[in-house]
């Protein structure tokens, strides 16, 4: 329906946006059809510049299609043309990777999308986004293969940028094998103990039954708390005229 949207703009002689085209492009990323997704990139190369929604659309399709490969290179088309690629491109890659049985793992897919990735920076020679690349990996948890290391590598040499080797090499070894792990250990458990002495530096608290202790002592009180009113309390009636009393 989308293209037949778009083929009446242009029979009623209406330019489409490259908003329309990327919608169009992605309908057919979704559905994994390589072929028409290639025809809609290619219009919208005639009439615009392809955005990084554009590429992302163009490896959504290859990966969906199972053409793993493909999408590799156009996820290097995407770099080679300014575009870079984002946490939608990661997750892409990682999920149709999923799907195939040898890498059906969430782990194997999640280290397979952060591969490709940083082995195509690895080819432009960008050890800076490489190392952004890593560290978000280690945050996911995600361990770097010791293969990545050794290809990232070979291709820095074989695309004779020999004055970022070393810097490539000191990069690596800053994230090993168990790497994620450590980060892991480091992180929430590290902060949480922060926190803890922070509170026992402040004459607080931080044993286990702290939430319970927070409960039964709200921060916020209310100043004023309503109450009934009460009816006031019978009189016995008195044998003194209050005529009288009031005269005197």
């Amino acid at each position: 329906r989308a293209e037949q949207f778009v083929d009446e703009m242009l029979h009623r002689h209406m330019q489409p946006n490259l908003v329309c085209l990327n919608t169009v492009l992605n309908a057919c990323a979704h559905s994994g059809d390589v072929a028409r997704a290639e025809k809609w990139f290619e219009r919208i190369s005639c009439a615009f510049e392809p955005t990084k929604i554009s590429y992302n659309s163009m490896i959504e399709a290859f990966s969906r299609s199972g053409r793993f490969e493909a999408a590799e290179v156009w996820l290097q088309k995407m770099l080679d043309h300014g575009c870079h690629p984002d946490q939608i491109t990661q997750s892409v890659l990682q999920r149709t990777r999923r799907q195939e049985p040898k890498d059906g793992s969430s782990q194997k897919a999640a280290q397979w999308s952060y591969s490709v990735i940083i082995r195509a920076y690895a080819r432009i020679g960008a050890v800076a986004s490489m190392r952004t690349w890593l560290e978000t990996m280690t945050q996911a948890e995600v361990t770097c293969p010791k293969a990545l290391r050794d290809e990232c590598l070979q291709i820095i040499r074989e695309s004779g940028r020999e004055g970022i080797l070393s810097e490539a090499q000191a990069l690596f070894g800053e994230f090993k094998g168990n790497s994620a792990k450590k980060a892991k250990d480091a992180g929430p458990s590290s902060s949480i103990a922060q926190g803890k002495q922070q509170i026992q530096d402040s004459g607080g608290t931080s044993s286990s039954n702290s939430k319970a202790s927070w409960h039964a002592k709200p921060k916020w009180v209310p100043k004023k708390v309503w109450k009934p009113v009460e009816s006031a309390p019978e009189v016995a009636p008195s044998d003194e005229d209050p005529s009288a009393r009031a005269s005197s």
